[in-house]
């Protein structure tokens, strides 16, 4: 501390040294240094989690039907081709975002078909292999 920082003051008591009042004290500063911190660490997890999930599904936030579905270790690529036939098809599994998968029943472990139907309860789209 310097002698800058204190000044005297006169009261009944006596001369008395006091600290310059300053509108952020320390204790005030480290609270919102840590806050900040917090807010940015959280930011970075969230944009690592947004960046994974693109790279797996295409799609930064967990969609029913996103624009790619692995299934079986194939990547499909999901689009809207009218009402897919679901004939001979089961479910198989769900996607990131909590859609149902449905396939023909896999043949050993690969696929049987080159296509997959997502559905998220409301509409299908045909997702085929290659995407």
């Amino acid at each position: 501390m310097t002698s800058g920082d204190l000044h005297t003051e006169t009261n009944t008591n006596g001369p008395q040294q006091t600290r310059s009042r300053t509108w952020l004290n320390g204790s005030a500063a480290v609270a919102i240094t840590l806050g900040l911190v917090v807010l940015a660490v959280a930011a970075i997890a969230v944009g690592i989690g947004s960046l994974c999930l693109y790279a797996q599904s295409g799609a930064f936030w967990p969609e029913a039907i996103p624009p790619y579905v692995d299934y079986l270790g194939e990547s499909y690529h999901c689009m809207d081709l009218g009402s897919p036939d679901m004939r001979g098809l089961t479910m198989q599994g769900h996607t990131i975002g909590g859609g149902l998968i449905y396939a023909r029943p896999p043949i050993g472990s690969k696929a049987s078909a080159g296509f997959v139907v997502v559905t998220d309860g409301h509409r299908r789209e045909t997702c085929v292999m290659g995407g």
